[in-house]
């Protein structure tokens, strides 16, 4: 997973090699806790939050909002609970396959 922020002059990528057991669950309790079609200012920063840790602080709440394009925030945010949630899901498919 990567995620590109503007951090002064230039943009710099981050990457999560490796997401944790415990990010998962965080993942699925603000996947079922948020209400995306109106988001807060208190939200938002909840969700802001999740990607700073997601990405093991290598940025700043601060870092994030300044860094990133207003009309992508979101839709990065979304992006990073789809990639956790989605690796989750892949991972359980050989689990239901009944011909696997």
């Amino acid at each position: 997973m990567k995620l590109e922020l503007r951090i002064g002059e230039e943009t710099k990528t981050f990457t999560v090699p490796f997401v944790s057991g415990r990010m998962l669950r965080k993942t699925l309790a603000i996947s079922k806790d948020m209400n995306f079609s109106n988001v807060t200012v208190e939200v938002l920063d909840e969700l802001v939050l999740f990607v700073v840790d997601l990405f093991k602080n290598q940025f700043s709440v601060d870092e994030f909002y300044d860094g990133i394009e207003a009309h992508k925030l979101l839709q990065t945010v979304m992006d990073c609970i789809h990639q956790v949630t989605g690796q989750a899901a892949k991972a359980l498919e050989p689990l239901s396959d009944p011909n696997a």
